[in-house]
Order: structure tokens, then C-alpha cells, then sequence
């Protein structure tokens, strides 16, 4: 068994994805991953295996054992459900993660986060598109993160956190009794609700 856990744990072929949009700036993170066949042809050649799948308190669980040295030795997880098929994303992802405890798929942990430009920032009435340098769509995210996995510009340093302070309450109070100029500021230097920024721009006639 500790043979196949050492040959299961090395680095497959993996793809990369969006994980999410920034909302402050056009920009996708992208992270790796491998898909649930992947995890079945690593399996399928190393290892004589099964899996199950049960729930406890609602949640889905997998369990896989592998059969080695006249013994079962079982590994198991829960799974969260996917935006897209919650069913089946949550037992895949109960696979997957049964999986790493036998170390396949653990090299993605060490892998970094791709940040690629977008062609719009991430709001709650759209889905951005990954884009290249002259602003064309990217249809394949693996094939362009790949082509320039040498590229520094690609691995950027993670996306700053804004630390902006929250305008309160009496600060917007304070702020639709000042003049054009500080409401400006205003807007400039605090983040805020929607609807305090709203305020001040309709108060002030702003864009």
C-alpha cells in the first residue's frame, strides 16, 4: 500500500478554471484542478478500488477503498454541490476529495492562482469573459494560461485587499451638507452601501 499511495500522490496532467471574478477590477483568479475521470484513470491503473456513497446529517459522503496487501483500506469525505448540477457536483466532489486522502490530486494544493484580465468587472447582473492582450474572448483558459506559464505577468502577486475605510452613517449625513468638492473626496476615499453612494451622487448631481 505505501508503493501505490507513492505513485498515487505524483503530479498528473490538470486544467485551470475560474473560481471567481473581482469586483473591483476587470481581473479572473483562476485556480487547477482535475475532474473526477481523472481521479478514476489514476485509480484504474494503480489499484484495485470501489466507492459508496452515503449521507449523514444531509450531507453526501464517498468513500473509496482501495485493496492492497490482503486489506481494505478506506478513505472518505463530504461533498459541497456545484452552481451547475448540485447532485452531481456534490458527489463528485465527495469523490475528489475521498481521493486526496489517498494523495491524489494533492500537488494542486501547491499549485498558485492565475489572475487574467477580464473585459468587465464582476457585478451581480453579469458574467465577465477572460480575455487576451488585445481584448479577444479566451475560449480555452487551460490553453492560454498554459502559453504563458513562464510569463511572470500572469502570476501576479494576489489581489490587493482595498482597505478603504466604511463611510457611517453621520459621515453621510455630514456628507449632503457639504460642498460639490468634499462629496467628491467623499466618494474617493470611503467605501459605502449603494445606496449612501447613491445618495451623494443624486444630492450632487455627480456621474
Amino acid at each position: 500500500m505505501k508503493q501505490i499511495q507513492e505513485v498515487l500522490k505524483k503530479e498528473i496532467p490538470y486544467r485551470w478554471r475560474v473560481q471567481s471574478f473581482s469586483k473591483h477590477k476587470p481581473q479572473a483568479t483562476c485556480v487547477a484542478y482535475i475532474d473526477s475521470r481523472d481521479v478514476q484513470d489514476v485509480l484504474d491503473k494503480y489499484c484495485n478500488w470501489s466507492d459508496r456513497y452515503y449521507s449523514v446529517n444531509g450531507m453526501l459522503f464517498c468513500e473509496i477503498t482501495i485493496y492492497a496487501d490482503g486489506i481494505e483500506y478506506k478513505r472518505s469525505d463530504a461533498g459541497s454541490e456545484s452552481n451547475v448540477e448540485a447532485q452531481k457536483g456534490q458527489s463528485s466532489d465527495a469523490f475528489k476529495r475521498a481521493a486526496v486522502k489517498f494523495g491524489i490530486g494533492r500537488f494542486l494544493y501547491s499549485k498558485k492562482m492565475v489572475y487574467l484580465k477580464t473585459d468587465a468587472v464582476k457585478t451581480s447582473n453579469n458574467y465577465p469573459n477572460v480575455v487576451d492582450d488585445n481584448g479577444k474572448k479566451v475560449w480555452d483558459i487551460t490553453k492560454h494560461i498554459n502559453q504563458f506559464s513562464n510569463t511572470p505577468t500572469q502570476t501576479t502577486q494576489p489581489e490587493p485587499t482595498d482597505k478603504r475605510k466604511w463611510l457611517t452613517e453621520s459621515q453621510l449625513n455630514a456628507t449632503l451638507k457639504a460642498s460639490v468638492e468634499q462629496a467628491t473626496t467623499v466618494l474617493n476615499t470611503f467605501k459605502m452601501k449603494k445606496e449612501y453612494r447613491q445618495q451623494i451622487v443624486t444630492k450632487f448631481n455627480l456621474k
